[in-house]
């Protein structure tokens, strides 16, 4: 009988799936697919993952965000199962994302850094305050809820999200992205607030010294070195100070 009604339950959501329009592949990688389709004349984005607890992790943070009308995150539309993926439906944001907004300048004007950083940090506080993580924060992370002219950013991608539940916790894998994760985070898997405060801090190096970060000399694993890059930012950049 179970069987059956699984069976039933994917042919439902199969004829579901079908009632979407797929427009265009928004972004891909090997832990979602992110696709733009039409559904009744509007446009939302439709996320596909093989891997429930990522997609549990996400629709956890839009219900918990949307419970308190937030405005910094993604409105949830919709979730379904058909097979072995989940499909997760939001609004769709159509001013692009922050790496892309960064990337069109050859140089950044101190305000504008520091508004850039202070606007990454508001929906941080909010992931913070309702006691989550975000563990994945880089600028190709947040889209611009309108136009570049309001600068006002919208945290994306929250299946790397976890529960703050003390100063220490602990991952069961890896998660985030190498180059912004805290280094305790991608070679212990502990993680806290302070997880994200650091890939806050790598946003704001690389704003201000592009990819020319130093790492320290280690075989196994890449570790940003605060101290060097610091005297590199003081040295090219005393009036930020």
């Amino acid at each position: 009988i179970i069987k059956m009604l699984n069976c039933i339950l994917a042919l439902i959501n199969y004829y579901r799936l079908k009632k979407y329009k797929i427009l265009n592949v928004i972004s891909k990688n090997n832990k979602f697919e992110n696709l733009l389709i039409k559904y009744k004349k509007k446009n939302y984005s439709m996320k596909i993952f093989n891997n429930i607890k990522r997609a549990s992790r996400e629709i956890k943070i839009l219900n918990v965000m949307n419970k308190k009308q937030n405005e910094y995150f993604l409105k949830y539309i919709n979730s379904f199962r058909c097979y072995d993926n989940i499909y997760v439906i939001t609004n769709y944001f159509p001013e692009g994302d922050l790496l892309t907004f960064i990337n069109s300048f050859d140089n950044l004007s101190y305000f504008m850094i520091k508004n850039i950083i202070y606007k990454m940090l508001i929906p941080i506080y909010y992931l913070h305050v309702n006691k989550y993580v975000h563990l994945d924060i880089k600028f190709d992370n947040y889209l611009f809820k309108s136009n570049y002219n309001d600068f006002d950013l919208i945290l994306i991608d929250y299946e790397s999200c976890h529960k703050l539940r003390s100063n220490i916790n602990y991952l069961d894998y890896s998660v985030g992205t190498h180059d912004y994760c805290a280094p305790e985070t991608f070679n212990n898997y502990i993680y806290g607030s302070y997880s994200d405060v650091w890939s806050i801090g790598i946003c704001l190096l690389k704003l201000l010294i592009g990819d020319e970060i130093i790492f320290k000399k280690n075989k196994k694993y890449k570790i940003v070195d605060i101290k060097k890059n610091l005297e590199k930012v003081e040295n090219n950049h005393p009036k930020f100070y």
